[in-house]
């Protein structure tokens, strides 16, 4: 796992935790002022940045492995004479 991945992890894992102690919050108290439902809104917002974080992570790791395999291969069929 690298650090990247790790710290996407660690992310997902905060949201998750401030989306379910919003969610555990005394609703007359947050229905006042609207205050859940903008905080619900920010964990969604940062949720939809970091999938797309993790996806721009994931194709560009992607294409590092096949860089490296598409070296490899060229290795073996021109063998150095």
């Amino acid at each position: 796992m690298t650090d990247s991945t790790k710290l996407i992890a660690i992310f997902q894992a905060l949201l998750t935790q401030l989306e379910q102690t919003i969610s555990r919050m005394p609703q007359h108290l947050m229905a006042e002022d609207g205050r859940a439902e903008s905080l619900g809104n920010q964990i969604q917002s940062h949720q939809t940045q970091l999938a797309r974080i993790k996806n721009v992570l994931r194709k560009h790791q992607d294409h590092e492995r096949r860089k490296r395999e598409l070296e490899t291969q060229n290795r073996k069929n021109n063998p150095k004479h």
